[in-house]
């Protein structure tokens, strides 16, 4: 029931231009992107497409979460309690974007990460896979391969 010009200024429509959202930037070295906001739980919301994510993070779901120096390790989650305490994790949000997270705490605090701050996420070839080093040769006391043991005295 209130007339509109109470509500302030009349706006010439001709000269409103949508909202300009940056550009995450794949390049050889991971996605450059750059943190849009944090929400009041302290979330990261970067301006990353989930399908970007997924072509980075592969089949164990680990990236690398470069902020100037500091290297961190995110894991792609569906949900906030997938997240390991202590840890951080990536998921999509409710805008469909992609949001640093952590375990009952601030992602915002913990990585030191404002709005407009840059973040490389760059693939976690580190925790590709599980690998053990192994030794090949004989075994001590074992002359031939014949699995008959060496006299050592002679």
């Amino acid at each position: 029931g209130v007339d509109l010009a109470e509500l302030g200024e009349e706006v010439d429509v001709a000269g409103l231009v949508p909202g300009v959202m940056p550009v995450a930037v794949v390049e050889s070295d991971g996605i450059h992107a750059e943190v849009l906001w944090s929400d009041r739980y302290g979330n990261v919301q970067l301006n990353v497409d989930p399908d970007e994510l997924s072509r980075l993070a592969g089949a164990n779901g680990s990236v690398q979460v470069r902020i100037g120096e500091r290297v961190h390790t995110a894991r792609r989650v569906t949900a906030f309690d997938e997240v390991s305490t202590g840890g951080l994790g990536l998921a999509v949000d409710s805008y469909g974007l992609v949001a640093l997270v952590a375990a009952r705490a601030s992602a915002a605090a913990q990585l030191g990460v404002g709005p407009g701050d840059a973040v490389v996420l760059v693939a976690d070839v580190e925790r590709a896979g599980i690998t053990t080093p192994v030794d090949v040769g004989r075994r001590p006391g074992v002359a031939d391969g014949s699995d008959e043991p060496v006299d050592e005295g002679s």
